[in-house]
């Protein structure tokens, strides 16, 4: 497919500090790739290339369309960050090599900080603390108190937490000097799912050149940490260039029109159109005032069989709608495809453990809680006292892992798991986690991708896909279902602290929406019902159809 002029730009633009708005169907992954081709064929090496990517399957996305380019790096912000923590440990009050935990067991060593301590605080107290980062703590309370001295405990034992890698990493951001060969350019994907954080550390990074792609209308991930407000900050600064990619090549023009207008009510909001590209008009239908959910479901299930549409979707707005439709759907006889819910093995602990420790075999935390996730506590303190009185390591006197070659030899990590016991099905999930690493990926981006919702699958087989509007995120289908369109449902009626954090979640709500209806390619349909039973009701309440119909121009 010929490229449009404005995807053109923003592959071939000189400027230094580039953001390309690129909006639903618009192209945004083969502008990306294509810019980094670009600069390599124009004389930029390869090696001077980062490329940050949201997850570690869409950096090896990124690598596979790229070719065999070796990037200066390709991956999360955590892993390039991690890396650059490593480099300048001694300026964070760190010694030799930093290990990663993940949130279980950075909860493990919390809970031991908090049994020393012997102070009170509540856990939300404790978590909050924790979150101000470890250079944020200025206060006397007992929360603040935990936090410290859990810090202090991490940073002694050589380990950090994910956060704490992002914390860190803003520290040192500024460094040079750590890489072979000096980055020039940035490119960092999905920006408008950043967090403040992220956005401060690309800031501060001395990289000359600065791509950014991402599109503020589709931030669904505000529970999670994003910041809209950081793309939109960044499009107002005056040596940004923004190029707006406004085509949509996926919904036909009748999809787009609906979406588009429901989106312009969000106010502050960048100025940009989703235009269908297609030569399809595409058809939207409105079910409603459907009596009850039951009837809404028949009504979907009678649909669904009778226009056998070449790929469906039914987006719901939580995960128990979407498994009370999907149930109901196969009720009805039609197919549903299954999502792959990962099933953790009984020895998952232990081989999360384990692979923490072969990460760094000469860290004596590390290996001391293998022991006793394994042994048991006695006897990892047995072992760490034979050590202690040898003057060894832990690994050095019981253990006798050999620390990983770089680059990791994975057949080497799965022998030694394979060795300690782990179950086959335990091997099955780390090469599976593996094989969705990009090229030169470390131990510590392994432990990255167990930690965070990337590995799980989407759904297998053939059929209708029930999911919720966040899981639909990038994907697309011919025909997409919206029922329980309804106010209490989408946008939600949760309570809110103040005015402007009701107005920030509506503003999210009318997003995932806006996400929701520009997935289908060919035919949008939307129901609500008169009646639903509330989250914790036990009666049918009252229903009425979402504000965002009349604000999309469809009551």
């Amino acid at each position: 497919m010929q490229l449009t002029e404005h995807q053109n730009r923003a592959i071939t633009s000189p400027s230094k500090n580039l953001l390309v708005l690129a909006g639903p169907g618009s192209g945004k992954t083969r502008v990306l790739c294509e810019r980094i081709r670009y600069l390599i064929t124009s004389g930029v090496a390869p090696a001077e290339i980062v490329v940050l990517t949201f997850t570690n399957s869409a950096a090896k996305v990124i690598q596979g369309r790229v070719g065999e380019s070796k990037l200066g790096f390709i991956g999360t912000l955590h892993g390039f960050m991690l890396r650059l923590c490593t480099a300048h440990a001694s300026a964070i009050g760190y010694g030799g090599k930093i290990s990663v935990v993940d949130a279980d067991q950075a909860e493990d060593f919390l809970v031991s900080v908090v049994a020393k301590l012997k102070l009170k605080a509540t856990k939300g107290e404790i978590e909050t603390a924790i979150a101000l980062g470890p250079r944020a703590l200025c206060s006397c309370t007992p929360a603040s108190l935990i936090a410290s001295d859990y810090f202090r405990t991490m940073r002694k034992n050589g380990l950090m937490d994910f956060d704490m890698v992002l914390h860190y990493g803003l520290e040192v951001a500024g460094y040079t000097g750590w890489m072979k060969t000096e980055p020039k350019h940035l490119l960092c994907d999905e920006n408008q799912d950043s967090a403040l954080i992220d956005n401060l550390i690309y800031d501060k990074l001395p990289i000359e050149n600065k791509f950014f792609v991402g599109d503020p209308d589709q931030s669904i991930y505000q529970f999670r940490g994003a910041n809209v407000g950081c793309i939109l900050h960044r499009s107002e600064h005056e040596d940004v260039e923004v190029i707006r990619l406004e085509g949509n090549f996926r919904c036909g023009s009748d999809i787009c029109a609906v979406a588009q207008s429901l989106i312009i009510h969000n106010p502050d909001r960048i100025d940009k159109r989703t235009v269908s590209m297609t030569g399809r008009t595409g058809d939207v239908d409105l079910w409603k005032d459907i009596p009850t959910p039951g009837f809404e479901m028949q009504t979907l299930a009678r649909d669904i069989i009778e226009k056998k549409a070449p790929t469906a979707a039914v987006l719901l707005r939580s995960n128990a709608l979407a498994r009370e439709y999907a149930e109901a759907l196969k009720g009805a006889g039609v197919e549903v495809q299954e999502k792959k819910q990962t099933a953790y093995p009984a020895d998952w602990r232990l081989t999360r453990a384990l692979l923490a420790v072969l990460s760094n075999p000469s860290n004596d935390a590390l290996a001391r809680m293998y022991l006793t996730v394994k042994h048991g506590p006695h006897e990892a303190d047995v072992a760490a006292r034979q050590a202690a009185k040898a003057m060894h390591t832990i690994n050095a006197e019981c253990l006798h892992f050999q620390p990983l070659a770089d680059p990791v030899d994975w057949n080497y990590v799965t022998t030694q798991l394979a060795q300690a016991g782990c179950t086959p099905q335990s091997l099955e999930l780390v090469t599976v986690a593996v094989g969705d690493l990009p090229a030169d990926a470390g131990m510590a981006d392994l432990l990255f991708a167990f930690a965070s919702e990337q590995n799980t699958q989407e759904e297998a087989g053939t059929g209708t896909v029930v999911t919720t509007y966040h899981a639909a995120k990038g994907r697309q289908w011919h025909t997409v279902y919206l029922p329980a369109f309804e106010q209490a449902v989408i946008p939600g009626a949760r309570k809110y602290p103040t005015e402007e954090a009701k107005a920030a979640a509506l503003e999210e709500e009318r997003r995932l929406a806006y996400v929701g209806m520009t997935r289908a390619l060919g035919r949008l349909v939307i129901s609500y019902c008169q009646q639903r039973k509330t989250t914790w009701g036990f009666k049918p309440e009252p229903a009425s159809p979402s504000q965002f119909l009349a604000e999309a121009g469809l009551l």
